[in-house]
């Protein structure tokens, strides 16, 4: 999770300084994209926090969180 949001904000960093020559109607595109992956991160993490809880009452295997994990990378 953290990679795709490093990525992210590495960008909008490097863009900063081209602001004022890049049009608006890119900056929004960029803009959306970081609020669709924030909330892609938090519907992951409150999947995560229950299937940690499955795990510890021993209801579900690790593997279904590396599938989870790896489906959030994709």
């Amino acid at each position: 999770m953290s990679h795709s949001k490093r990525l992210i904000n590495d960008f909008l960093e490097t863009i900063q300084s081209w602001k004022d020559w890049i049009s608006f109607s890119y900056i929004e595109i960029i803009h959306v994209r970081q609020g669709v992956l924030t909330g892609i991160e938090l519907e992951t993490r409150c999947q995560l926090a229950f299937l940690l809880e499955k795990i510890r009452r021993c209801e579900a295997d690790e593997k279904e969180m590396v599938e989870l994990l790896d489906k959030f990378n994709v």
